[in-house]
């Protein structure tokens, strides 16, 4: 039997290597190596080492020392006379004296006081009353004639010396059947004559005919009747506001210097003079008023220097002593107290108690160029040793450090005296 064999048509060029492409790119697939996980972590672990160690040098590089020292302080303490003298000019340390400066102001100063003086307060009641002359005849009518209202307007019984009258002022002429107004006043001071508006008689014409055909009237209340116990000033209470006054005088002159006094300069209490120049009071003596008020114009004089020139001699003295030390000024106290002074003079003389801490200095950049580029436990052992270091604290950044930096600058030193 005749064998068939099946003939494949042939492909088209661009088709086979199409096919080519691909089946390469499926080999470099096939071969491409796998990632390694151990080989990348390896690479991560070498970074950080090379990073850990430039942190820790330039920790190095760059390190820190702060050091705490406590200074052994001394007490001190001296009791010295002074004389302040306003003839100095300048400050003198070999005969202990100081400059001083006269000094004076003028004020006035003012307090008010109560009346205490009393007088009896007496006014007459006043008043117009209108004369009228029924009668045939001119009635002619002098000055005090004698004029009578009805004893019931009185406001209150009148009482001996009280009389019921009121007088007129001047002297009157009244034609007939004509009337004409006068003043009068009453004749006793006080409330009661304040009577209302009411008739009048005339007793000087009684048990005559013109009795009842002359006579006088008012319209008005009559004023001004007053009779009261007042306050007035006396001469005593003139007296005693000047001794309180005077009391004033030196605690006021005292308050005028420290208010005109310059924050530079001190001023002793007790070392013024304040004199009167001017008294007055607001009223005169039995004038009424319930109070009044004493004025007096001072002049204040005194002798003042400067603190700093104080402060300088103590510390000039402490020194001369102690040619070694140096004074903790913050710790610096001086205790003027004053002997005698004399104003006039103007010189003070004066016991000055002192007291004042004191110690042997360290001096810092010579210090640290001791101390600079040492291990810490030579450094710490330095310190133990030092007389005048009572305790010391030493902090080092960072911490790993054993040496103290080079650099001056890298060491910070913080002294204690407290």
């Amino acid at each position: 039997m005749r064998k068939i064999i099946d003939i494949k048509p042939p492909k088209e060029k661009r088709e086979t290597k199409k096919e080519e492409k691909e089946e390469r790119e499926e080999k470099r697939e096939i071969i491409s190596p796998l990632p390694r996980k151990g080989h990348k972590k390896g690479w991560i672990f070498l970074i950080s080492i090379f990073f850990l160690a430039v942190v820790f040098v330039l920790l190095g590089y760059f390190s820190f020392a702060k050091i705490e020292i406590q200074i052994k302080t001394d007490d001190f303490k001296f009791e010295k006379e002074l004389t302040i003298d306003a003839q100095v000019k300048n400050l003198d340390f070999s005969k202990e004296v100081l400059p001083g400066q006269k000094t004076e102001h003028e004020k006035t100063i003012s307090q008010e006081f109560p009346a205490t003086g009393k007088l009896m307060k007496e006014k007459k009641a006043e008043g117009t009353i209108r004369i009228c002359n029924n009668y045939d005849l001119t009635q002619t009518l002098v000055a005090n004639t004698r004029l009578q209202p009805p004893s019931e307007k009185f406001l209150s019984p009148l009482t001996e010396p009280e009389k019921p009258w009121f007088l007129t002022t001047e002297k009157i002429v009244v034609s007939p059947g004509e009337c004409q107004e006068v003043k009068v006043v009453a004749h006793s001071p006080g409330e009661k004559y304040n009577i209302g508006p009411s008739k009048f008689s005339i007793p000087g014409l009684a048990g005559t005919s013109q009795y009842t055909l002359i006579y006088g009237e008012s319209s008005e209340t009559m004023k001004g009747g007053a009779k009261s116990e007042v306050l007035v000033v006396s001469g005593e209470d003139l007296r005693k506001s000047k001794d309180t006054m005077g009391e004033r005088v030196r605690e006021e002159g005292e308050r005028l210097i420290k208010e005109n006094l310059s924050e530079s300069y001190s001023f002793l209490d007790g070392v013024s003079k304040t004199e009167i120049l001017e008294t007055s009071f607001s009223a005169t003596s039995g004038q009424e008023a319930e109070k009044f008020s004493c004025q007096l114009k001072i002049k204040a004089k005194s002798i003042i220097f400067l603190k700093k020139d104080l402060e300088d001699f103590v510390k000039n003295y402490i020194i001369s002593l102690n040619p070694e030390k140096t004074i903790w000024s913050e710790s610096l106290v001086i205790n003027p107290k004053l002997k005698n002074f004399d104003i006039e003079a103007g010189k003070v003389f004066l016991v000055i108690n002192t007291k004042a801490k004191i110690y042997t200095a360290i001096e810092e950049t010579s210090f640290k160029k001791q101390i600079a580029k040492t291990p810490l436990q030579e450094v710490k052992i330095y310190l133990k040793e030092q007389p005048n270091i009572e305790g010391f604290k030493i902090n080092l950044f960072p911490f790993w450090i054993k040496t103290l930096p080079e650099n001056l600058e890298r060491i910070n030193l913080e002294i204690k005296l407290d």
